[in-house]
């Protein structure tokens, strides 16, 4: 029982690679460019967040809109693009 899972999950693995080095080859230049703009979105978005919280602040730490650096708001532009809600 447990080899042929180990078989089927070889198997989806050798298909899911199958599927990207395809993708990989004929669409290579479209998906830099996506990773790239992608990216800029990233910084330029956590950027323009920076600045619009850094001056509204409140005081105390545990506000969710307290950005004391920019670091600060690029980890929340990442942490925000793998969990939406």
């Amino acid at each position: 029982m447990i080899l042929c899972l180990i078989e089927m999950c070889k198997n989806e693995f050798l298909r899911i690679l199958t599927i990207f080095c395809v993708l990989w080859s004929r669409l290579r230049q479209e998906l830099i460019t996506t990773l790239y703009i992608g990216f800029l979105g990233l910084i330029f978005s956590s950027y323009f967040v920076y600045l619009a919280e850094k001056d509204n602040a409140s005081m105390d730490d545990t506000s969710l809109g307290h950005f004391t650096s920019y670091a600060d708001a690029l980890w929340w532009g990442v942490v925000r693009i793998h969990d939406p809600l």
